[in-house]
């Protein structure tokens, strides 16, 4: 973690992802800690490294926060998990006191950043009309390593494909 130009390594993280706050557990005194956001500029959980965006970028897409860092070479593309809080009435046990559904639902956003801008990901055609006259061999790419673009495999599928990108034309 690189916390007010500090770096602290093997300290205990916890990405709140609701409140989109990072939180620290204190061995010492056996207690957590939310960090000021002001001092926190990037971290990693596990192999996930994060950065914290402090201003809003020129489009307006990208807003304050905390984005995990999925690809950083040519272009920079991060990802952004919001976690919103939902209740719902369960029609089944409408009578009894389990009748209200409390859940978070993540809202997962990806970004691309490059020299001409910031663009949101959603799909396999997000990537290839980014790259027109390249389009045919990625296309041809993606296709003979079977990736797809769904919710399960999104993370690799982009940088299985910008890696491609970069190693065929950069």
């Amino acid at each position: 973690m690189l916390y007010n130009g500090k770096k602290y390594r093997g300290v205990k993280l916890n990405l709140n992802s609701h409140l989109d706050e990072l939180i620290v557990w204190d061995e010492k005194n056996n207690r957590s800690i939310q960090l000021n956001k002001n001092y926190v500029d990037s971290f990693s959980i596990g192999q996930r490294k994060f950065v914290n965006i402090r201003e809003r970028d020129e489009s307006g897409l990208i807003i304050p926060g905390y984005y995990q860092l999925l690809y950083n070479n040519s272009v920079l593309v991060y990802k952004r998990i919001i976690k919103v809080y939902n209740e719902s009435v369960n029609q089944e046990y409408i009578a009894s006191n389990r009748g209200i559904i409390k859940k978070f639902v993540p809202s997962i956003k990806y970004f691309l950043k490059n020299q001409n801008g910031t663009f949101i990901i959603r799909r396999k055609k997000d990537i290839l009309n980014l790259y027109p006259d390249k389009k045919k061999e990625i296309r041809k790419y993606i296709r003979s390593n079977g990736i797809y673009f769904n919710e399960d495999s999104m993370d690799i599928s982009i940088v299985s494909v910008l890696s491609f990108i970069d190693n065929k034309y950069e």
